[in-house]
């Protein structure tokens, strides 16, 4: 090929954006582009392109294959309470009737509508139907955002991953909570704003809708009125600098969105719901206690999102010059989500369609190969990327893959004992688990919880001495009690601030322990309107606390009396409830000590069948297997106990060993190396080198 016909492979096509660039700088000698690179980006590409069409198709099975996973969480049980509530009366409560301290009090709910919603979707299609509302609402969000991107000249494939990649961000938050229709709707009003000001028709009056449906949603009602307020004073602006005409119907959208908040059932209550919890609650220690409340963590992932959107900003400023909206957009969004991580999907929707135009600049603004001027060489790279990110957030532990609920925290076999034997009273509860009380047993206003997820239905000093149960025990649980005489407690096992609750109650010859699994334990008084349950159902010897069961290991180990009982408690437990790995994994131990290997052996498979990421079980099944000779079998259940915790104390010298046994010196020794670097004082993978003659 000539030098001629070579210059000619080098094609420059117009960018999308309208905006005038600055004048480029030419290059230097080094940064030439060679003769096979391109100066500029591809044309605009139409959405209805073919490799348009494949390219957001698969961007779209992506998202879809991310936001499918199991339900995880718990509060979906008070919202579908809540909404069956409704449906049920035929009307929006307007007091109390959720926890019994407060029952009958002024209420206040802002998410009505969209437990109502959800409510009806569980009446028809269960699972499905709430996994439809989750697969709709991600999909509606984010192709409203690509609306929005195109519209502010984003028209190639380089949105596409940067949706993706938001998608990412909001997947953690893709739950069954009124926060995923407040990040739609403000999608929508990007969407119909940004319109506006790219010259596209003027749907601001839609706005009046989006402004009823979001207060009667959710609390975070006043994003619109923050996001519309941006809007309206870049186009005052403009109008000022002879740039457009006065924005007049965009002021009275936004007064018309005002008034229409006004019509919910709580009134300027609701409207003042997101100020209180500003000015007031998010103060308390109860408040600072919830971890969505808390500012977000910087070591985790979105914070290339939220650092990326700044410096995209910045960039495009330097360029092209400041956009105020997008200006005060990401300080106004990046506030709200340092200050707490439960906007953090509302935020991944909000940045898509901004960052997606930044970005595609400074992609055009790069140099390519010429071959990527192509519209299918483009699409596959779009594809190619989707793809990469898809798999890399795939590897993420924590998301059980398919449709389904996970019911490891909800109370249910407890809430089934509670109805077979007749417990009623004032309850006490973990507050989280006071919506699946609510939802198996409201009307009954003897069963309510003492404290729900919306924990905005208590009192200030309810919520206190809530708190202090936890963080001010053994003296905050007694100041409880004396001030609302429980006469039955339901608690996670999986305890909260201190970790004491269970050991107090457990100590506490007050109370019996009347039923234990995975999920909860149940505790009734001795004396008063419980004591028969007591009496019946009372267990003699074991704990749900882990000082109960510390003890308990330590006794059982010399006395084969109080090991017999403590084994007839655990199978009666078994029997009680299916999620019950604990016991099962004390079963094994005991079996174990008492030489019953195999028997040892089925009772921690059990408990890894119902809890696969049970501390030590795998450990254990390792061991044995490599006892019995089987180094492959051992060397997988200690993966898999690596793949729980991999700073595990011994779990690298247990797999160095498993490599030895099965005649790989080598990686055996890299693995016990693993070990010494990780804890320096275990002389067991010291010893293994030392033997091995490479001393450590």
């Amino acid at each position: 090929m000539s030098a001629r016909s070579r210059s000619k492979a080098r094609t420059t096509l117009p960018r999308p954006s309208p905006a005038p660039s600055k004048p480029t700088r030419s290059h230097p000698p080094s940064e030439r582009p060679t003769r096979s690179e391109t100066l500029t980006a591809a044309a605009p590409v139409a959405m209805t392109d073919p490799a348009m069409i494949a390219a957001a198709l698969f961007a779209t099975a992506c998202i879809l294959y991310l936001v499918t996973y199991h339900i995880y969480d718990i509060d979906l049980w008070h919202n579908l309470a809540y909404g069956r509530a409704v449906a049920r009366l035929g009307r929006v409560p307007l007091t109390q009737m959720w926890t019994w301290p407060t029952y009958g009090q002024p209420d206040v709910n802002t998410s009505w509508l969209f437990r109502v919603l959800v409510w009806k979707l569980w009446e028809l299609a269960g699972v499905w139907g709430l996994m439809a509302w989750r697969w709709t609402s991600t999909l509606v969000a984010f192709g409203l955002a690509w609306l929005a991107a195109r519209r502010m000249g984003a028209r190639g494939f380089v949105p596409l991953l940067v949706l993706l990649a938001c998608a990412l961000v909001y997947r953690s938050r893709a739950q069954i909570r009124p926060e995923t229709f407040a990040a739609l709707l403000l999608s929508a009003s990007i969407w119909i704003l940004e319109t506006r000001r790219h010259g596209g028709p003027d749907r601001s009056v839609w706005l009046v809708a989006i402004a009823w449906g979001w207060i009667n949603a959710h609390l975070s009602y006043y994003i619109l009125f923050v996001v519309l307020g941006i809007y309206l004073l870049d186009a005052e602006v403009a109008a000022r600098a002879g740039g457009g005409p006065a924005p007049r119907r965009l002021r009275v959208a936004g007064a018309c969105a005002l008034a229409v908040s006004l019509l919910n059932p709580f009134g300027w209550h609701a409207l003042a719901w997101p100020f209180q919890y500003f000015f007031t609650w998010r103060k308390e220690p109860f408040y600072r206690d919830i971890a969505e409340l808390r500012p977000i963590s910087w070591a985790a992932g979105h914070t290339l999102l939220i650092a990326g959107w700044p410096l995209l900003l910045a960039w495009r400023a330097r360029r092209r010059g400041v956009d105020l909206v997008e200006t005060l957009m990401c300080l106004f969004l990046s506030g709200l989500v340092i200050m707490g991580q439960r906007f953090l999907g509302s935020y991944a929707v909000a940045a898509a369609p901004y960052m997606a135009r930044d970005l595609e600049e400074w992609v055009q603004a790069r140099v390519w190969p010429a071959w990527t001027a192509r519209t299918w060489s483009r699409a596959a790279l779009a594809a190619l990327g989707c793809l990469s990110l898809t798999a890399w957030e795939a590897r993420r532990p924590g998301f059980v893959p398919g449709v389904g609920i996970e019911m490891g925290e909800a109370p249910v076999h407890a809430c089934d004992f509670i109805e077979k034997t007749g417990i009623r009273g004032r309850a006490f509860n973990d507050f989280p688990i006071g919506g699946y009380m609510l939802y198996r047993f409201w009307p009954d206003r003897e069963r309510l919880p003492f404290l729900g997820c919306l924990t905005e239905h208590s009192t200030r000093r309810q919520r206190q001495l809530h708190h202090d149960a936890y963080f001010a025990a053994p003296e905050g649980w007694y100041a409880l009690d004396r001030e609302y005489h429980f006469d039955y407690a339901v608690l996670m096992r999986q305890q909260r601030g201190k970790g004491m609750l269970l050991d107090i109650l457990d100590a506490d010859a007050t109370w019996s322990l009347v039923f234990a699994d995975d999920a909860a334990a149940v505790y009734v008084r001795r004396r008063g309107p419980l004591a028969g349950v007591a009496e019946r159902h009372g267990y003699r010897v074991l704990g749900a606390g882990l000082a109960a069961l510390d003890r308990l290991d330590v006794a059982t180990a010399t006395d084969s009396t109080l090991r017999a009982r403590l084994v007839s408690e655990l199978r009666r437990e078994v029997s009680e409830s299916p999620a019950t790995s604990l016991a099962s994994k004390m079963l094994g131990y005991i079996a174990l000590l008492e030489g019953r290997r195999d028997e040892a052996r089925r009772e921690f498979r059990r408990a890894v069948s119902i809890s696969p990421f049970i501390s030590r079980v795998h450990l254990q099944l390792g061991s044995l297997a490599l006892e019995d000779g089987q180094p492959e079998v051992a060397l997988r259940e200690f993966e898999a106990e690596r793949a729980r915790d991999p700073k595990l104390e011994g779990i690298a010298f247990r797999i160095g060993q498993a490599y030895a046994r099965s005649g790989r010196r080598d990686r055996a020794l890299d693995w016990y190396r693993r070990e010494l670097e990780q804890h320096p004082d275990s002389q067991e993978a010291r010893d293994s080198l030392t033997a091995s003659g490479r001393g450590a």
